[in-house]
């Protein structure tokens, strides 16, 4: 009988360890998913690119200026990043009449709703890309130039490069374009 009893305690304690190693199994697996889904553990793996502008100008006769601009991208995430388009925007900040300004001003924050200011635009190019012809690897950087010839009057201007980022539907919530984008102001010191 003392045999019977511990036969049963043994099968018991067998069942017990299998059910445990299944519950830690589990709550092991619903903890990861949590830790991916909530806190995000993996999104190095998601694209991310860092963008920076240098800027240069030179005369160029009496009349005109010519300007510049190279947006470094660099890739701070662990997979490579293939870019297929971009908008770069050159805009005009001064001279502008006081009247201007105020005009400006008032509708970019007139419904109390804060925007940005539509500064009157030199340049506005869209650029695109071959399937694999401009790739930024983990972790390293590349230069992308654009060049701008300007009226010789213009003093200061703004200067807007945004990068798509081609995975956005697979990545966004939404089905808003995402991607990456720099704003430089650039004064146009005489020499």
């Amino acid at each position: 009988m003392l045999d019977a009893i511990l036969d049963s305690a043994r099968k018991i304690d067998l069942v017990a360890g299998v059910l445990q190693g299944y519950v830690t199994v589990v709550a092991i697996a619903a903890g990861g998913a949590f830790a991916i889904y909530r806190l995000r553990i993996f999104r190095t793996l998601e694209p991310h690119i860092t963008v920076t502008h240098t800027v240069s100008h030179r005369s160029i006769g009496d009349s005109y200026v010519h300007i510049s601009v190279t947006a470094n991208l660099h890739n701070a995430s662990n997979v490579e990043v293939v870019i297929r388009q971009a908008d770069y925007l050159l805009q005009q900040i001064s001279p502008i009449s006081d009247e201007g300004i105020e005009v400006q001003y008032s509708d970019a924050f007139g419904d109390d709703r804060p925007r940005y200011i539509r500064w009157p635009t030199l340049e506005d190019i869209a650029r695109t890309w071959d399937e694999n012809e401009l790739i930024v690897e983990p972790r390293e950087s590349h230069p992308e130039t654009f060049e701008f010839v300007i009226a010789r009057s213009v003093e200061s201007v703004l200067i807007y490069t945004y990068f798509y980022n081609p995975h956005f539907m697979v990545m966004a919530r939404s089905r808003t374009p995402e991607g990456w984008g720099a704003t430089t102001v650039y004064d146009i010191i005489r020499r």
